[in-house]
């Protein structure tokens, strides 16, 4: 379903997109419009986890940014989330940033939005994913190896607008599934949502420790440093 944004965050600019062979190495298969898209909302993420890490640097004290947008997302902080979480967007940009990231448009994809391998070690009880960041990145080695890392978009990631807060877009799409990829996140859906506003909440309402690992609230998280763009 198309999503419309929310006014109100500040406007950004936004790196100018990819283009030529560095686009074309980076991004596979997509039709002229798409790349375009695409291309502009890889820059607006990757700047987005640019801001976001500098802003951990500064501090995750109490009022700080990253604090009261943590409790927005996940709910009442606590030691280990917050550390996983910062472990996460750490991962997060330098993926992104890597050589090895990898964009595939596959027309016949209809599973949703997007995927990408996510590597895990869940507590199936729950619904979790119990390995750290470092795990995800040792165990990830293997497969860059052989490859590299591959994201799959397919059509209905494009009827939804470039930027949304507090709902999906084409830019939350990307941080949502490049948090499987980069820190293991999963998709939990063990009692109810996981997906959109309604998905967030009810894991915020679970506590942290659910919440920082699904991806949907962390893709949501991110989103609060990339400015609205059209």
């Amino acid at each position: 379903m198309t999503r419309t944004s929310k006014l109100g965050a500040p406007l950004a600019t936004v790196k100018t997109p990819l283009s030529g062979n560095e686009a074309m190495s980076k991004f596979n298969n997509f039709p002229t419009t798409e790349l375009g898209k695409i291309s502009t909302a890889y820059a607006a993420a990757r700047k987005g986890l640019e801001a976001l890490v500098t802003d951990i640097g500064k501090g995750t004290q109490k009022g700080s940014k990253v604090d009261t947008t943590f409790i927005k997302y996940f709910g009442a902080v606590e030691k280990e989330s917050l550390k996983y979480l910062v472990d996460a967007c750490k991962a997060m940009s330098a993926k992104i940033a890597s050589l090895t990231f990898k964009v595939y448009y596959d027309a016949n994809y209809a599973h949703g939005n997007a995927e990408m391998l996510s590597y895990t070690s869940r507590d199936v009880l729950r619904g979790l994913n119990t390995a750290t960041v470092s795990d995800i990145q040792s165990w990830e080695t293997a497969q860059i190896n052989t490859g590299g890392s591959r994201m799959t978009i397919g059509p209905s990631c494009f009827t939804n607008p470039m930027w949304a807060q507090d709902a999906q877009c084409i830019i939350e799409t990307l941080l949502h599934e490049l948090s499987h990829h980069a820190a293991g996140t999963v998709d939990d859906t063990n009692g109810g949502a996981c997906y959109g506003i309604e998905g967030v909440n009810r894991l915020k309402a679970q506590g942290s420790d659910r919440a920082v690992r699904n991806a949907e609230n962390v893709g949501f998280f991110c989103m609060a440093w990339v400015g609205r763009i059209n």
